[in-house]
């Protein structure tokens, strides 16, 4: 994931666990001064109705309806999807 995919989906509410040494970590990695997440996070993120990922020709298509989002790994396709549904 890039740094500005990442920032997209801090913008868009996606949740920033506190970094401290003290506490364990997620399973994502931070970018800088925003978190990345995994897969597996940003889809439970998407809430009920997430309706599928899929990959046609070159590209990842992800969709909860009534939205969906394509992007060339899955996770980018489901980041682009959690920011169209929590646009502000």
């Amino acid at each position: 994931m890039t740094y500005k995919l990442a920032k997209r989906l801090k913008e868009a509410g996606f949740p920033q666990p506190e970094r401290s040494e003290d506490l364990p970590m997620r399973n994502g990695n931070w970018i800088m001064d925003v978190y990345e997440p995994t897969l597996e996070e940003l889809i439970d993120a998407c809430g009920e109705g997430f309706f599928s990922l899929e990959r046609n020709d070159r590209e990842w298509n992800a969709a909860k309806h009534p939205s969906e989002q394509r992007g060339k790994t899955p996770l980018e396709a489901v980041a682009k999807l959690y920011i169209k549904l929590n646009a502000k």
